[in-house]
């Protein structure tokens, strides 16, 4: 599928470089809070905030419909309409339009397997990442605390959100951006081959998607630091800033 034009907006200017930040499955530029692009600007970033492919002000491809996700998950990839590629390629396009040339690509969970994937597409065109809640695979049994999963398919919940999902936009496009991180290839191996700094920020009490996933980031990249966030659950909440703000000081340095 061919890259697609972004809703996108620039919200400060910084002297060190730009961060773009990439939202979540199912939602939009406005889940990070007002307050983080203070944090980022007085840190001398410059923060863009866009909305993925099937979400918020951009391209949605409601006619796609539901991809067959039994067949997906079962191996058969190509039955997804797009990938995590895809949707980096996207973001590409946003560096492009805005004239960025290098950016620290901030992802929160599907946001930050995005920014994975720019990173490996276009490696000069990032100076840096910092991953939240995120995970450098595509298994589902890699992705999903099976404890959390077991909870979200009981009593027959999984054929019930499909269904609803045929007459309800906003899920479909959730399933469909599911599917593309289950239809993209395994990309682990390739991290090491990245030079940039990276910053993973991972919930100690993520029921979603298990802290062993920033863990294994961490041990592929040769330029990286962890931090395991208390008390925190999946994405991007009020505490993580607190916890983070010391270790966004690193990572602009790195990046200076």
């Amino acid at each position: 599928m061919p890259a697609l034009e972004l809703a996108w907006w620039r919200t400060r200017e910084g002297p060190v470089a730009d961060a773009v930040l990439v939202h979540g499955t199912g939602g939009s530029n406005e889940d990070f809070p007002g307050s983080l692009d203070d944090e980022l600007a007085a840190l001398g970033l410059g923060v863009v905030r866009l909305d993925l492919r099937d979400a918020g002000r951009s391209p949605h491809l409601d006619e796609l419909g539901i991809p067959p996700v039994f067949d997906v998950l079962a191996g058969r990839r190509e039955q997804a309409p797009y990938t995590l590629v895809d949707m980096a390629e996207d973001v590409v396009g946003v560096l492009d339009a805005g004239g960025i040339e290098r950016a620290v690509v901030v992802g929160v969970s599907l946001g930050g397997m995005v920014a994975q994937q720019v990173a490996l597409a276009a490696p000069d065109r990032v100076a840096g990442l910092v991953l939240v809640a995120s995970s450098p695979s595509p298994e589902v049994a890699d992705l999903v605390d099976p404890a959390a999963l077991e909870h979200a398919l009981g009593g027959g919940a999984a054929t019930e959100v499909l269904d609803r999902a045929q007459g309800a936009p906003t899920l479909a496009r959730a399933v469909r951006q599911l599917m593309a991180i289950v239809a993209t290839d395994p990309w682990l191996d390739r991290l090491a081959a990245l030079e940039v700094p990276c910053l993973l920020g991972h919930g100690a009490a993520d029921r979603v998607l298990r802290p062993v996933g920033a863990v294994r980031t961490w041990g592929a990249l040769r330029h990286a630091r962890a931090v395991l966030l208390a008390g925190v659950e999946h994405g991007w909440s009020d505490a993580v800033l607190p916890q983070m703000r010391p270790h966004l000081a690193w990572l602009v340095e790195q990046v200076r």
